[in-house]
């Protein structure tokens, strides 16, 4: 491993199933996800535009939520992050398109098509710098009202110290 951002994602979500539990618990994340990316294009009727806050290093969530989306917005605290959430092969996130197709009667793209989308999506819009402890957590004021989905996953939880802080 080189960095950070590698170090998390090949701990947390492996690109092969080498540790069994936590190949699970990404399979029920990835299959939560698609779940609800499957209620949402059912109540909208139309894709939306997403703005992830601190996405980390995966592009995970993303993928499972790309039948409802149409543009996305990736942003993260840090800098490392960002660059490598631009750079990492999407073809890292075959085994996850896989794992999507097998657990869905849902029709999905041909996994080819959905790793297409998703380079195409996060690369749309570089990430962007947020920092949730700023009374303004975008640079610039960023416009955040022209989407229409907003999502964090395990963030709050993990960068606050109290149930006081979290809220």
């Amino acid at each position: 491993m080189g960095n950070f951002s590698e170090d998390y994602l090949r701990t947390y979500w492996p690109e092969e199933p080498h540790t069994p539990a936590m190949w699970e618990d990404n399979i029920a994340l990835m299959r939560a996800y698609f779940a609800s990316a499957s209620t949402l294009l059912t109540y909208f009727s139309r894709p939306l535009k997403m703005l992830d806050i601190s996405t980390g290093p995966t592009l995970a969530p993303l993928l499972g939520m790309l039948r409802c989306v149409d543009e996305v917005q990736l942003s993260d605290y840090l800098e490392e992050n960002r660059r490598f959430l631009q750079t990492l092969p999407v073809e890292y996130w075959r085994n996850y398109v896989q794992l999507l197709a097998t657990g869905t009667d849902d029709p999905l793209p041909l996994p080819a098509e959905m790793l297409r989308r998703l380079a195409e999506l996060r690369s749309a819009n570089p990430p962007i710098e947020v920092d949730l402890f700023r009374p303004d957590p975008f640079p610039g004021g960023f416009d955040t009202s022209r989407f229409d989905l907003v999502t964090m996953h395990f963030v709050a939880d993990s960068i606050t110290s109290s149930v006081e802080q979290y809220f």
